[in-house]
């Protein structure tokens, strides 16, 4: 076992051009399944390495698809993969910096412990090579033990539950497809700061709308409800994960000396038969971020979620109910590990060092799908977003709003951001001058580009 997970922790990003990623996520795997329960630690290490080397494929993937075919780094690409030892190639390819950031050789378990705050719990899920098992591990720090705990526990798939697995993904894929149809027909007749299916002063000739709003809120839940009990061994109520965080959380929200009774057995979680009632939350767009916040009254949960099955709603699974629905993704460990080196938080984060971005070094895309219209009925004038930041943009109290000014307001006529506009904002940051991209928009962020290629 040390042997293997040696050669593991000298995996090279090299490996990805020589297509010899094989072997390093077999000898995960095989960790996974030695280690088990018996060594909950090694076992989590393992599954976090392999969701990084398989999101560092598909990055490169998509990095080398963006290159020019005459460029440096892809002629040089092409020559090391003929001669690997052609030092050149090997220097020029190095020192690119979207290589570098595919690197996953760092202890992901020692970078949780010193970089995610204490309140907020870590979630990986992930599929086996053969896509017969699901394995999920889960970091969560403890009081009692003054650590993070680290639980990990497994799903067996049979042929009947692989197809059930499927089946869900095409229904989501299918409700999204159609809750974009809904929204393309009737976006002009929608009322912006109203529930359809709770509005009785609705004024259309027909429901229809209603009826298709309904239906649409129907189909989620339903789909929400088969997911909850497809993963309830894994991730449901009474299950083994569930109950350890459900039984860590409670200690961390009392206060132990008044409450000693409460025990957190991570080995032999309790299993009760309680039955709690899943309810949909009203949202889960809350963005949590590495810090030094140690309380634990507003836990939250990062969810780093396999590539195959990362499209269902698993921040809405009863687990998530136990942090209140606060749940962000990421698409793994070291690529958010590479996220902080590059603004070098890393090496130290409690740091007093200034990371502000100058106003003249922000440039802003105001509702570039022009989403929200405003609203304008039963006595309220609320302005759209575009008509609220052109009154500011223009106002002639220059003193009140002078760093808005200095923005520079990019006006999309595309209704989406190229890739060509990101590279001009994002291009050339150094740590004396960062720049950035404000974005003010009513739609998900992967609507306006692909974030692998972001």
């Amino acid at each position: 076992k040390d042997s293997l997970y040696s050669f593991l922790s000298n995996y090279s990003t090299y490996e990805i051009l020589l297509d010899r990623t094989d072997t390093y996520k077999y000898i995960c795997e095989l960790l996974l399944e030695c280690s088990g329960m018996l060594d909950s630690q090694l076992t989590c290490d393992c599954l976090m390495r392999l969701q990084s080397i398989n999101t560092s494929i598909n990055l490169h993937s998509h990095w080398i698809n963006s290159l020019s075919n005459d460029s440096a780094i892809k002629l040089a690409i092409n020559l090391y993969k003929k001669n690997e030892n052609h030092q050149p190639s090997v220097i020029l390819i190095g020192e690119s910096i979207p290589f570098k950031r595919l690197n996953v050789q760092e202890n992901p378990i020692a970078f949780v412990d010193q970089n995610i705050p204490q309140n907020s719990a870590v979630l990986c899920i992930q599929r086996s090579l053969d896509g017969t098992r699901i394995y999920a591990c889960v970091g969560i720090y403890s009081k009692q033990a003054n650590k993070r705990l680290w639980v990990v526990d497994k799903m067996n798939l049979n042929p009947d539950k692989l197809l059930q697995l499927q089946l869900f993904i095409q229904q989501f894929h299918k409700w999204i497809s159609d809750v974009n149809k809904y929204l393309q027909v009737y976006n002009e007749m929608l009322p912006n700061d109203s529930d359809l299916s709770n509005n009785p002063n609705i004024k259309y000739n027909d429901r229809t709308i209603q009826k298709i709003d309904l239906s649409i809120d129907e189909r989620f839940q339903y789909l929400l409800d088969e997911l909850n009990n497809y993963f309830k061994p894994l991730l449901g109520l009474n299950s083994r994960l569930y109950e350890v965080i459900k039984d860590i959380l409670s200690y961390n929200q009392l206060d132990s000396s008044s409450n000693p009774s409460v025990d957190v057995n991570v080995d032999n979680a309790n299993k009760s038969n309680t039955k709690k009632k899943t309810t949909k939350p009203a949202s889960n767009n809350v963005i949590a971020s590495p810090s030094s916040n140690n309380d634990n009254k507003n836990p939250s949960m990062l969810l780093i979620i396999d590539q195959s099955i990362s499209i269902l709603p698993f921040n809405y699974l009863s687990i998530s109910e136990l942090f209140n629905y606060k749940c962000y993704h990421d698409l793994s460990i070291h690529v958010l590990m590479q996220r902080l080196k590059s603004l070098s938080l890393f090496s130290n984060p409690v740091s007093n060092t200034n990371y502000n971005v100058n106003a003249s070094n922000i440039s802003m895309v105001i509702d570039p799908n022009y989403d929200d219209k405003g609203y304008k009925q039963q006595g309220i004038d609320r302005p759209s977003i575009q008509e609220f930041t052109n009154s500011i943009y223009n106002s002639n109290n220059i003193s009140d709003h002078k760093k808005l000014h200095k923005m520079n307001i990019i006006d999309n006529k595309s209704s989406i951001i190229s890739l060509n506009e990101w590279i001009d904002v994002l291009n050339n940051n150094t740590r004396k001058q960062l720049k950035g991209l404000c974005i003010y928009t009513m739609n998900k962020l992967c609507n306006l580009i692909n974030y692998y290629i972001l």
